[in-house]
């Protein structure tokens, strides 16, 4: 799947229209992830700096591939809304959720379900599994939320994490809320409106090299990561099976 890439403030035109940072990228995001996680994944969903407190919505729709919730992807909405005010992790930021949120659905993506919960002060994201049979450790929500949430104090481009709920009276299956980072969403064709030249897109590659990069430097014991793989010998892992 192709990932998807915010775009830094220095190469956006003024007059540009702000899109989602739906976490959908590599097969997930959303901003954004594979069911795992893999680092490139998290590098593609947050190549933005840091995200800043949160900002009043709306944005445009359109833009972000955000509409009506298909109806087999439905959910209680009173009860995410009510559960997620109880949950929340205790250094999420937890203004602006008194109010049962409107919801929309991101419609790209061929894996996890995500979701964008509008309150009025602020906007959250929402990602699910998808219903049916899965593969044995596909969709992982917890993974996906707890790698995250391990990254975001050492690699400040990761979207912070609000709360992750595995019990399945909510929705029916395990899910995780997220803040939501604005952007861009690059696709194959960049928007014309961006209005970037040969030396824009350049920048623009850069910046994505940069950030993988410092993803990619970080230090994974430091951020309690080291678990979450089986360390050396992946290669062999993979002839040898």
């Amino acid at each position: 799947a192709a990932q998807e890439i915010p775009v830094p403030d220095t190469l956006k035109p003024q007059n540009a229209t702000p899109g989602a940072r739906s976490p959908q990228a590599g097969g997930a995001a959303t901003t954004a992830a594979t069911s795992t996680v893999a680092p490139a994944t998290a590098a593609a969903q947050t190549l933005a700096t840091a995200p800043t407190a949160p900002t009043a919505a709306p944005v445009d729709d359109v833009a972000t591939n955000a509409s009506d919730v298909r109806s087999e992807d439905a959910f209680d909405v009173e009860r995410v809304a009510a559960w997620l005010r109880e949950h929340a992790h205790p250094d999420a930021d937890t203004s602006g959720l008194d109010a049962a949120p409107e919801v929309k659905q991101f419609t790209g993506g061929a894996s996890n379900l995500t979701y964008l919960l509008r309150y009025p002060t602020r906007d959250l994201i929402l990602r699910r599994p998808p219903a049916g049979t899965k593969a044995k450790g596909a969709h992982d929500m917890r993974r996906e939320h707890d790698i995250q949430r391990a990254l975001a104090p050492v690699f400040p481009a990761v979207a912070p994490m609000i709360a992750f709920c595995d019990d399945a009276g909510v929705i029916g299956s395990d899910f995780y809320v997220m803040e939501r980072l604005d952007g861009i969403i690059l696709r194959q064709e960049i928007p014309p409106e961006m209005g970037l030249d040969e030396d824009g897109v350049r920048k623009l590659c850069e910046t994505a090299i940069d950030e993988l990069t410092a993803l990619h430097s970080v230090d994974i014991q430091a951020a309690g990561l080291e678990s979450f793989g089986k360390g050396e010998g992946y290669v062999r892992r993979q002839v040898e099976g």
